[in-house]
């Protein structure tokens, strides 16, 4: 009978402790995602499986363990022996987690997880410990920002952050591609001035995969090497404009040969709904567009293309851009997942755009753009977005660079584009 109090007494003192009124413990998934969505810096107070309680600031996470700067609970400073006040440097296990008070709530992080690093390699780890959890990467505002969906199977996925990604850096992107990760396409984006993505391995994939970066300023150079490379076996899969025209292509095996079918692309620039309707008229369909300028590139198609296939949407304000894709989608047009940017030249954003494209479905679909500079504030918003049965689709950033130089400072905006079947 003690054996038993024992084992149970640490889970009923962190209820007292945190006014839990539910019967029911929190489960770990959910703590480990709650303490991963919850900024560095922050004041939380932790209840641990030992029963004991810490107040403190959270200063580092890995993928299994936290650090506190913390104050104890007056029995454990009585234990310790610790003066009221005094503050200690402690790291503990995630597994010791039963209760967490003052971090992002339960609710916030049931279906999306809103995760943000500065360096590459904190971003590798904070993937990795939420892969642990359940949760795999959905899209990034390049590899500083990015959200992650629950995931009911299949897990968990591995993850290679690329300090950078240019045509210098092709041989760390090979190797990696050699082992089986593959770049996600929706993560690509620019990262203080340099173009950025997260690879991904599943526990099944084992394909190699062969990269090439194209970088150029201009447009004329940029779509002859793209079809260059189209010719030895590569296809597009992401575009950025950092400052240069950057494109990513991928082969999945290294190229010997030209193929039988090979890509004809592309590029479209400053464009509006009628060059688009043009293009498509003429057998090309949209594939990707830049983040940070109205650029895009464009393949040919044999299928055939409905009467105005896209419609072009910019605005200088969220709510604007918000109701005129809500209007949109209420005419039979989705949002392309490939053609959400923020329009940016010499430094000076001029409004965020959005591509809708025609679908064949009946449904009217309904939008709803998350906009902050917190990561925290993203997570409460797309939080309560994914509770209102809004799933994200795409996501984007601004940045905010030196006055006078174009040298990029820092991130101000990260957008998140929702998305519902239209409530009757």
């Amino acid at each position: 009978m003690v054996r038993m109090t024992w084992f149970v007494a640490p889970v009923v003192a962190a209820r007292l402790l945190f006014g839990s009124e539910s019967g029911a413990e929190e489960g770990g998934r959910q703590l480990r995602a709650r303490l991963l969505a919850t900024p560095l810096e922050t004041d939380l107070t932790v209840g641990l499986r030992n029963g004991q309680q810490w107040k403190g600031t959270l200063t580092d996470i890995t993928d299994s363990t936290f650090r506190l700067l913390a104050e104890p609970d007056k029995e454990t400073r009585k234990r310790m022996r610790v003066s009221a006040g005094v503050k200690l440097k402690k790291t503990f296990s995630l597994d010791d987690i039963v209760a967490l008070e003052g971090a992002v709530s339960a609710e916030l992080v049931a279906r999306y997880l809103v995760l943000h690093a500065e360096e590459a390699a904190r971003m590798k780890t904070l993937l990795t410990a939420s892969a642990a959890v359940g949760f795999r990467l959905l899209a990034g505002a390049g590899r500083r920002t990015v959200i992650l969906e629950t995931i009911e199977s299949g897990g968990p996925f591995q993850y290679v952050v690329p300090s950078a990604m240019s045509d210098k850096s092709e041989k760390e992107l090979d190797e990696s591609g050699a082992e089986g990760f593959r770049v996600v396409p929706s993560s690509i984006g620019a990262t203080l001035g340099e173009p950025s993505a997260v690879l991904e391995r599943g526990p099944d994939e084992s394909s190699p995969r062969d990269y090439r970066v194209l970088a150029t300023s201009r447009e004329g150079t940029l779509e002859k090497e793209l079809l260059e490379a189209a010719a030895q076996g590569y296809r597009v899969i992401g575009l950025t404009t950092p400052g240069q025209r950057v494109v990513i292509l991928e082969a999945s095996s290294p190229p010997a040969g030209s193929p039988t079918a090979v890509p004809e692309y592309r590029l479209l620039a400053d464009f509006e709904s009628p060059q688009l309707s043009q293009q498509a008229a003429e057998g090309y369909r949209l594939t990707e567009c830049s983040d940070g300028e109205r650029l895009c590139v464009l393949e040919k198609t044999q299928a055939r293309l409905p009467e105005d296939p896209y419609v072009v949407l910019a605005a200088a304000k969220i709510s604007t851009l918000e109701k005129e894709m809500n209007e949109a989608g209420h005419r039979g047009y989705r949002l392309h997942p490939a053609a959400l940017g923020v329009q940016s030249r010499d430094g000076v954003v001029g409004g965020i755009f959005a591509i809708m494209e025609k679908t064949d479905s009946a449904s009217a679909l309904e939008y709803r753009i998350v906009s902050a500079s917190r990561t925290a504030d993203i997570q409460k918003g797309v939080g309560l977005a994914a509770k209102d049965g809004f799933q994200a689709v795409a996501m984007t950033s601004e940045t905010k660079t030196m006055a006078g130089t174009g040298v990029v400072t820092e991130t101000s905006g990260v957008f998140v584009v929702m998305e519902r079947l239209a409530s009757k």
